[in-house]
């Protein structure tokens, strides 16, 4: 799979026409190694060059910070740059659902009104998957809050208030804030967990558990929601292209990202989401084999081989 050096040099398919969804994260509102709007912008162009309607596009998040409200996040594009595109950040009201994999997908009416889809992922680290890029990006990205809390629902822990010591080590651990020690007990905010495990890892005693076949359970989920998008639309008019710059251990929905895990190494595209994010986990893995739990990011490969 060819490197690009830049996003001049990606070749669009002549096949994008029409209103084209450029689906893309535009960083939460505290961090600092999103995709830059100088590297959106060749892309925009080369799709208004060709006649298209392109435009960017996002959903809302599951927990609630800046970008919980179409409002809020339109205020974080404009602060990191992006108030000079045309941007869709989609309502949870207006719902297409959709069969994949057994589960029913809610996504949004907005991005279904587009001809065409161009799928613009930042690859990172990820808390859940471990790994994220193409697939994660349309899976979580292109779903409503309540297909977001779907699949986080699969991997959220389960507590044993028999074991629990009342330490607080899970409090700590949680990133999102979503664990309290009570005078007997400790509650979580499940509505909002994502599922990420760091207080069952954290945890001395057992007293918080999220099993392995949760966990494969959830990664089915992100590949029947990535499916799910894709088959609204065409083949022809779908297409993936991902940038390898800035690779942190984790996602851009973190307000820090973390260490770099990579130096930069440009920019790949092509037609198959699973391909993209292979090789772009291979390129990151000949850099750095130690960056990220690959063993964890194989589950997500195997459900994802399901759909792609």
């Amino acid at each position: 799979m060819k490197i690009y050096n830049s996003p001049e040099e990606i070749p669009i398919p002549e096949t994008l026409t029409g209103r084209v969804a450029i689906k893309l994260h535009m960083g939460d509102k505290e961090n600092r190694t999103f995709l830059k709007p100088g590297e959106v912008r060749p892309i925009f162009n080369k799709l208004k060059g060709m006649g298209c309607e392109p435009f960017l596009f996002d959903t809302t998040t599951l927990y609630k910070r800046e970008r919980y409200t179409p409002e809020g996040y339109l205020e974080v594009a404009k602060l990191h740059g992006f108030g000079e595109f045309p941007v869709v950040i989609a309502r949870d009201d207006r719902v297409k659902w959709v069969e994949s994999g057994g589960l029913k997908i809610p996504l949004p009416e907005q991005l279904l009104e587009a001809n065409s889809l161009l799928v613009l992922s930042h690859a990172t680290g990820h808390i859940i998957t471990k790994f994220a890029g193409a697939i994660k990006n349309m899976a979580m990205g292109c779903v409503t809050k309540e297909g977001k809390a779907l699949i986080h629902g699969f991997a959220r822990p389960t507590y044993y208030r028999e074991k629990c010591l009342l330490c607080g080590t899970c409090v700590k651990a949680c990133n999102m804030n979503l664990i309290r020690l009570e005078r007997d007990r400790i509650s979580i905010n499940m509505k909002d967990c994502p599922g990420c495990g760091a207080c069952a890892r954290a945890c001395p005693n057992g007293a918080l558990e999220i099993t392995e076949e949760s966990i494969r359970e959830s990664f089915n989920a992100f590949g029947a929601a990535a499916r799910a998008v894709v088959s609204q639309f065409p083949p022809e008019r779908v297409f993936f292209i991902t940038v390898l710059k800035r690779i942190t251990e984790l996602c851009d929905c973190a307000k820090d990202g973390g260490k770099l895990i990579s130096p930069d190494l440009g920019f790949i595209a092509g037609k198959n989401p699973l391909e993209l994010d292979l090789e772009a986990a291979r390129l990151i893995r000949e850099k750095n084999p130690k960056a990220l739990d690959w063993e964890r990011w194989e589950w997500f490969v195997e459900a994802s081989k399901k759909y792609f």
